[in-house]
């Protein structure tokens, strides 16, 4: 029996020792139990939905250690990353281009921005390095309105510093920190969106 049960089966019993004469519950006896049990759900579901969160978050970093490793050999072969940007996971992973609900297959930005989708060519690119596409978790984080979604893995070359990096961008959910990743540098920045963070790692140079 869990805690729980445990914890109503108690008051109750509470209730019947303190009342040996009465043959029923009174009404105020039965909204106690009632408002216990509404305590015990309420602490039940937030406890369900932090190991969801957990687990989706496992699933991101587990996928992103997946994909540095075969960044690591691609650069081993060919003396550099890969040259072209794209969400990391399979044609599937975010959904349709069609598909309102799932951002239009994008993984970062607005529903009409063409750029952040799963590239096909960078699929070939790294595909003698990767068998089995490492697929994050499909939740989405937001800023401002909700008009651009985040959401699972972004490979991206960046030269805003005016040296090209190539980075990984993580969507994770309900975190206050960005965990290290096997095979990434320390996240160097974050960015607080509703839902979770976005975190920002450097591929090793």
């Amino acid at each position: 029996m869990g805690i729980c049960q445990r914890l109503v089966c108690d008051t109750i019993l509470v209730m019947k020792v303190g009342n040996k004469n009465q043959t029923g519950f009174t009404i105020v006896e039965l909204l106690i139990v009632i408002v216990v049990i509404g305590i015990l759900a309420a602490i039940t579901v937030v406890a369900f939905g932090s190991t969801q969160s957990k687990a989706r978050n496992a699933q991101t970093l587990s996928a992103a250690a997946a994909w540095a490793k075969a960044m690591h050999l691609y650069k081993t072969d060919n003396g550099g990353y890969p040259t072209i940007n794209s969400c990391l996971g399979t044609i599937d992973t975010y959904g349709s281009t069609t598909d309102a609900t799932k951002n239009n297959g994008r993984c970062y930005g607005s529903s009409t921005d063409g750029t952040w989708m799963v590239n096909q060519s960078f699929l070939n690119q790294i595909n003698p390095y990767m068998q089995k596409y490492s697929e994050p978790a499909d939740y989405d984080i937001t800023q401002g309105s909700g008009t651009n979604r985040y959401r699972g893995i972004m490979y991206y070359r960046n030269n805003g510093s005016g040296t090209m990096l190539e980075e990984f961008r993580v969507m994770l959910e309900a975190v206050s920190s960005c965990p290290g990743i096997s095979g990434l540098d320390a996240s160097y920045t974050a960015g607080a969106y509703t839902g979770g963070r976005m975190c920002f790692y450097r591929l090793p140079q």
